[in-house]
């Protein structure tokens, strides 16, 4: 069982499932949370060394009773999310289905301690609610979401900063695909010369190339490696300044602050957009030579692992807005 939720377009924005809606299986009055916001991006493996932080953050999460059509708000009209002091975040948001899980200690959302997953949240209009059991909608309920009327944007403005954060929160599925690449690459490279470097039958024009190619791939590290600090993309600005995780982190806080964005969000934002497909061909470029170096040092009986290559991302241009 689950819940759908699609914009007038019939686009779908948002889908809550899992375990507590599951589990509502009991006669009555069932409650699941939209937190407003479109569907979340997967969390990236965790980098090597550090552990991984949650994906959702800890800001408020506003309730809709999507069955009976109430209108949603942002703001102070919505439940707070809290944070536990000192006690583990709990599995599932107290407040429900879809809603953020309180966090302790920081990365609320995405400014520290890991990277903003979260989707932007959706502008003003009618929603659909659909209920969905075993792949049949049985049920269908319009549900509006006001704008926050204490945001002092135009409609234009909002419309315009929402599109900018979606182009951007579709990029960052393949960016962090190319960091992990960038970074198993780098490792399984290490592996390789610490290998071939105790061997004798290994020849010099092989072992050249293992070294030419780790140059070729720490080329790319100040635009693939995760920032420094654990920041992964959220902090922006800090640390290593040519990160694509970081201006997207950057970019995408920004643009879903509520507020016009400033010169540094509109500079991410810009440059993510223009230098992420660059950066996937070239990450892209190193997969196919360490492909065929693979091939060759598994002659001298040298493992080097290689990452599949990074799928381009494909951003729909902004669909008109429909009328409400």
């Amino acid at each position: 069982m689950k819940l759908k939720i699609t914009d007038a377009a019939g686009r779908e924005v948002r889908e809550i499932s899992g375990t507590p809606l599951a589990n509502s299986n009991k006669q009555g009055i069932q409650m699941a949370c939209w937190d407003l916001r479109v569907q979340p991006n997967p969390a990236p493996p965790p980098a090597e060394g550090r552990g991984g932080r949650g994906s959702e953050g800890s800001r408020g999460a506003q309730g809709a009773r999507g069955s009976e059509g109430a209108q949603g708000a942002r703001g102070s009209e919505g439940a707070q999310g809290a944070r536990g002091a000192g006690a583990e975040p709990p599995a599932t948001s107290p407040f429900g289905a879809g809603c953020p899980v309180p966090q302790t200690g920081g990365g609320g959302g995405g400014f520290g301690g890991g990277p903003n997953l979260n989707g932007p949240y959706v502008i003003g209009g009618v929603y659909t609610v659909s209920l969905i059991v075993d792949g049949k909608t049985i049920e269908s309920k319009p549900l509006r979401v006001n704008e926050d009327p204490e945001v002092v944007l135009t409609a234009v403005e909002r419309k315009r900063m929402y599109d900018q954060a979606m182009e951007i929160h579709a990029l960052q599925p393949a960016i962090n695909d190319a960091t992990a690449a960038h970074t198993a690459l780098t490792r399984g490279l290490a592996d390789a010369t610490t290998a071939i470097a105790g061997k004798s039958d290994v020849p010099a024009d092989v072992k050249a190339s293992v070294e030419a190619l780790t140059k070729e791939v720490a080329a790319l590290a100040p635009r693939l490696a995760a920032p420094a600090g654990g920041r992964g993309g959220g902090g922006g600005g800090r640390g290593n300044n040519d990160s694509l995780s970081a201006k997207l982190g950057q970019a995408k806080n920004g643009l879903t602050a509520g507020m016009s964005p400033a010169d540094p969000t509109v500079r991410a934002y810009t440059e993510v957009k223009a230098q992420t497909p660059k950066a996937i061909t070239d990450i892209n470029a190193v997969i196919a030579k360490a492909s065929t170096l693979s091939t060759t040092l598994a002659k001298y009986s040298v493992t080097l692992t290689v990452p599949a290559p990074v799928k381009m991302p494909q951003v729909a241009a902004p669909a008109k807005r429909a009328a409400r």
